[in-house]
C-alpha cells in the first residue's frame, strides 16, 4: 500500500482501493467485454460487413438470344433478330472497311471490354454505358460489348479484320 507522510506526521493513502488484486480484477472484466463484443454476433441487428466479390454469388443475366458467328462484310445487321440478319427497316450495326471500324445505328454503342476473359451480360451493360460510341475501331483478338437499337446488350469476339469484320457473338435477352 503506498503512503507518504503529511506535515502533521499522518499517514495518507494514496488509492488504497487500486491494489494488485483490484487491478487483476478489472483487467479480467475488460478483457471478458471485449471478448463478448467481438465474438458473439450483436443482437441489435444484421451484420452489416462488406461482402467480397468472392463470397458473393454472380446474379444470373438474361438468358442468351443468339450465340454463334457474325460476319460483316459491307451489310448492316439486326443484332436484334437470332440469328442476326439484314433487314430492310432497323439494323444495328454494319463494317466500315476504310476505317475497320463498327458503326451502329441510332441508339446503338460499342465499347472495347478492357477486363479479362469473356465479359457477361453485366459487364457488357455497365462498359456500353460507361465506354460506349456510336462507332469504333477495332481489332483481331479483342471482346467488344454491344448495346442494339432495341436495348440487348451483347460480346462480340474479334477474329477477323479486312474486306470483313467475322467473330464470335452472344446477344442476350432483355433483362
Amino acid at each position: 500500500m503506498l503512503t507518504d507522510k503529511k506535515k502533521d506526521g499522518h499517514k495518507r493513502r494514496f488509492a488504497s482501493w487500486w491494489n494488485r488484486k483490484t487491478q487483476a480484477e478489472i483487467w479480467t472484466i475488460i478483457a471478458g467485454v471485449v471478448a463478448l463484443v467481438t465474438v458473439i454476433p450483436p443482437i441489435w441487428g444484421p451484420d452489416e460487413s462488406p461482402t467480397t466479390a468472392s463470397s458473393a454469388t454472380p446474379s444470373p443475366g438474361p438468358s442468351v438470344l443468339y450465340e454463334g458467328g457474325l460476319r460483316l462484310d459491307g451489310d448492316s445487321k439486326d443484332l436484334d433478330a437470332s440469328p442476326p440478319a439484314s433487314r430492310p427497316d432497323v439494323n444495328d450495326i454494319w463494317w466500315v472497311e476504310k476505317r475497320y471500324e463498327l458503326d451502329l445505328y441510332d441508339n446503338g454503342l460499342v465499347a472495347l471490354w478492357r477486363g479479362a476473359g469473356k465479359p457477361g451480360y453485366e459487364e457488357c451493360y455497365d462498359a456500353a454505358y460507361a465506354e460506349g460510341s456510336k462507332e469504333l475501331a477495332v481489332s483481331v483478338g479483342r471482346w467488344y460489348c454491344i448495346k442494339t437499337v432495341e436495348s440487348h446488350f451483347g460480346a462480340f469476339f474479334v477474329e477477323e479484320v479486312g474486306k470483313t469484320v467475322r467473330g464470335r457473338l452472344t446477344v442476350w435477352e432483355k433483362s
